[in-house]
């Protein structure tokens, strides 16, 4: 424990000072007040003793003024010269003339007369007091007397020392005891507070007041102690916290580091070795820009920081000293000097090179996944489990036709409404964790329906409660398969009919020989059959005329005409079932259009649907039509559909005289064919679409679709030419058909 004697001067002289400066002040101020009072007390006395004399003067020389006696006035005037305070007596008459005057000479104590005005001593020292002379009530002249100053501020003199006498002693006394209650009850208290404070700045902790006073003295005392007891606490407490902040700097794996605004790097902490591979001595007083790998980053990283006070994970490229470039996430604000102006930038690196590898890694995955996910021929939603849209691709959007940005969030049952029974099926995949599929979902749409693969399928995290939707429009798939199968129905069924009519044409065969043999050998104009007859006694003639008349040649004939017609109709199945090829061939139109209408008279589907015999059919073919190259089966096809599908609509219209129409012409380089109906004709919707793939307006079983796009492939891209509609409701329809002509055909 340190107690320290030495008594601050400084407050001693400051009191002694005071209370010498309070003693001076109550002399002087009562000196004054002293001298004023008995100044005015003898200036008072003064002028009440020169009155009196005055008006004693002024009434005895009231009759000598009047006879002007000067040598009776100047003996009056001597007399009451004796006294001290007079010093000048002068007399004068009423037009302001000195009648008689005495004087004090100065310092001499002899008298002179006041002959004029400037013999009368008045001065600042001197006091004048002027009396009327009266007679019989008339103003004859004045009498002035003039007092001397002097005799007053000598007895003032005296006075002011008597009182100094008195007074200086009791308050030096007074003055003294105040002085040393002073220094016993507050300097040497406040000394010792003053030691203690100056030992404790000195760095010396233990000090203490040591002090027994119990007033406000002991309790500042009492309260320095304490204070002295929590600063050494908080000193020991910084201490701890210091050497832990040390061991943290140190210690810390990101790099913690202090710049001014000049860029230059004023503290850093050990991890920047680890880091960067430089030690602190070698970064600290160096320009951050040395170690950074991009021009201009530590001004930039200054600027952003000065902007809003601090910047946080700001990625900055660093420099190994290796040469591998380091990035690290920098965590930075503004520190200020004492003045509070910005003294430059401080923080911490952390190097998320690693990291920053794993998200770019992490990113291209995803990127990669959106672009699989886009380019999927598949419509793919997640959504969660209350059914709100999370993900959607391009295809999802163009289905529902909505943006993924305003389906976000959105029930999926509002989006997808055509697959809403399979859709309340997803809480429960996602509870069981088990897909669900249906294949060929058929979904209405305008004119047919169309088809759909539809999967969920959960996502099988623990923590994931999503779903993942995903179904592909397959109608065109379907409609392929069904026309396959079509496809290889009528290549079975044409196989079976070429087959029949081989079988066929052999027993047809013997019939129309045998009936044509027949006819021979009734006929009389064959010899051989005269003969016959004449040898068993028959006459042919009779026997033919019964023939006649009993219709048997005309049974014969029919059966001839029959077997024809249906070997003709054999020849053109067999020609149609045969695979077309690619030759092509210089043909007749018009002989074409004559072989597609036999065969769609015969042709089963039709005569099921419609009696094609009720149709008129109206033929106007350009007799100059030139030949033109084609695969004839081709072209075969293609007015065999066109003239179904026709035949097809009337039967449906009920129209009172169906009428199919075909016109053969030419224009410039191309023969041209038209098929027309009185049908029912199309909308325009309808009419855009009829070459499109699969597109059909027949109930679902009574059409692929394929017809009208396969004959428009057949003329467009087999063909080099031209197939367009013209059609308008209840105005029936009009295919034209355009063909380029061979150059060398005729």
């Amino acid at each position: 424990m340190v107690i320290i004697s030495e008594t601050p001067r400084s407050i001693r002289r400051e009191i002694i000072t005071l209370l010498v400066i309070c003693l001076a002040s109550y002399l002087i101020i009562s000196g004054i007040s002293v001298l004023l009072y008995h100044q005015k007390q003898l200036i008072n006395d003064q002028r009440h003793y020169a009155k009196l004399r005055g008006e004693r003067i002024a009434h005895i020389v009231s009759t000598p003024v009047g006879d002007l006696d000067k040598p009776y006035l100047d003996e009056l005037l001597l007399q009451n010269m004796n006294d001290d305070d007079v010093n000048a007596i002068v007399i004068k008459g009423a037009d302001g003339r000195i009648v008689a005057g005495k004087r004090k000479l100065n310092g001499t104590g002899k008298m002179a007369d006041v002959l004029d005005a400037t013999d009368i001593p008045v001065s600042e020292s001197k006091r004048f007091d002027s009396h009327p002379v009266l007679s019989r009530g008339r103003l004859i002249g004045h009498v002035e007397m003039f007092l001397n100053d002097e005799e007053i501020n000598n007895k003032l003199k005296l006075l002011l020392l008597e009182e100094f006498a008195q007074a200086v002693i009791p308050l030096f006394i007074v003055c003294l005891v105040l002085y040393v209650g002073i220094s016993k009850l507050l300097l040497t208290p406040l000394a010792a507070v003053f030691n203690m404070a100056r030992v404790f700045g000195a760095g010396d902790l233990s000090a203490r007041v040591q002090t027994a006073s119990e007033n406000e003295i002991g309790t500042l005392a009492i309260t320095f102690n304490r204070m002295a007891d929590r600063i050494e606490e908080k000193i020991g407490q910084l201490a701890d916290a210091e050497k832990q902040y040390r061991s943290l700097f140190e210690s810390i794996q990101d790099v913690f580091y202090r710049e001014d605004k000049d860029g230059i790097v004023r503290l850093v902490s050990p991890s920047i070795e680890k880091m960067l591979g430089y030690c602190q001595s070698e970064v600290i007083g160096r320009d951050l820009g040395d170690f950074c790998a991009l021009s201009g980053s530590r001004a930039l990283l200054f600027a952003e920081a000065s902007r809003d006070g601090l910047v946080e994970d700001y990625d900055l490229l660093l420099k190994h000293r290796d040469g591998r470039i380091i990035t690290v996430s920098a965590n930075s604000h503004l520190y200020y000097d004492e003045q509070g102006a910005v003294a430059g930038i401080e923080g911490t690196f952390r190097d998320v090179t690693d990291r920053t590898r794993a998200f770019e890694e992490i990113s291209q995955l995803k990127s990669s996944f959106a672009e699989i996910v886009e380019t999927l021929p598949s419509a793919i939603i997640v959504v969660n489990g209350d059914l709100r849209i999370e993900l959607m691709n391009r295809l999802a959007e163009e289905f529902c036709g909505f943006l993924l940005s305003q389906a976000k969030g959105v029930s999926v049952l509002r989006v997808l409404p055509a697959f809403e029974n399979e859709l309340l099926l997803i809480p429960q995949v996602i509870s069981s964790k088990e897909s669900y599929a249906r294949e060929k979902l058929a979904v209405a749409g305008g004119f047919e329906n169309r088809f759909y693969n539809f999967q969920i399928y959960p996502m099988k995290s623990k923590e994931s409660s999503r779903a993942v939707i995903r179904f592909e429009d397959v109608t065109d798939k379907v409609r392929i398969q069904e026309a396959l199968l079509q496809s290889e129905k009528m290549l079975m069924v044409g196989g079976l009919a070429a087959g029949t009519a081989h079988e066929i044409n052999n027993p047809l065969a013997a019939i129309l020989q045998n009936a044509q043999n027949i006819e021979r050998r009734i006929s009389p104009e064959i010899p051989a059959n005269l003969e016959a007859a004449r040898e068993i006694g028959i006459d042919l003639l009779s026997v033919r005329d019964y023939l006649e008349r009993r219709g048997i040649i005309g049974f014969v004939t029919s059966i001839r005409e029959g077997g024809a017609r249906a070997s003709k109709i054999i020849t053109n199945m067999l020609q149609f079932s045969r695979k077309s090829g690619s030759r092509k061939e210089l043909s007749d139109l018009n002989t074409l259009l004559d072989q597609s209408l036999e065969l769609a008279a015969s042709d089963y589907d039709l005569r099921k649907r419609y009696d094609f015999r009720q149709i008129r059919i109206e033929k106007d073919f350009a007799s100059d039509l030139p030949m033109v190259s084609i695969t004839v089966p081709e072209i075969e096809q293609v007015v065999l559909n066109i003239v179904k599908n026709a035949a097809q609509a009337l039967s449906e219209a009920n129209s009172a005289d169906p009428c199919i129409t075909l016109r053969t012409s030419r224009k410039d380089d191309f023969a041209v064919i038209e098929i027309e109906d009185n049908g029912p004709g199309m909308t325009e919707l309808v009419r855009r679409r009829v070459f499109e793939p699969f597109f059909t307006t027949r109930e679902v079983g009574s059409g692929t679709g394929l017809g009208m796009s396969v004959s428009y492939t057949i003329i467009t891209t087999n063909h080099g030419g031209f197939i367009d509609v013209w059609s308008e409701p209840g105005e029936g329809a009009r295919f034209t058909i355009s063909l380029p002509i061979d150059r060398g055909g005729t």
